[in-house]
């Protein structure tokens, strides 16, 4: 609820609504949203170019590939 957005990417995707700040427009918005189904389903199929779902196996790979380097470089340090 809100004017203006640093997310315009999200909105040409339309996986998000700028509706503004005005509140009869507010209650309209979400009574369609409320009432319309198709709608609903629409924005649930709508793909957000943020989330991809690959963010915690690209965390665990990042920790794994550290530990990886730290033991690296310990057991390389121990043998000379």
């Amino acid at each position: 609820m809100r004017d203006c957005t640093e997310w315009p990417e999200e909105l040409n995707a339309e996986t998000v609504r700028l509706i503004g700040t005005e509140r009869q427009r507010i209650i309209d918005e979400v009574a369609e949203l409320i009432n319309n189904h198709l709608n609903q389903e629409e924005k649930l199929m709508a793909i957000n170019p943020y989330i991809h779902g690959e963010a915690s196996q690209r965390i665990v790979s990042a920790h794994l590939s550290d530990i990886y380097t730290i033991n690296w470089i310990l057991s390389t340090l121990i043998l000379y």
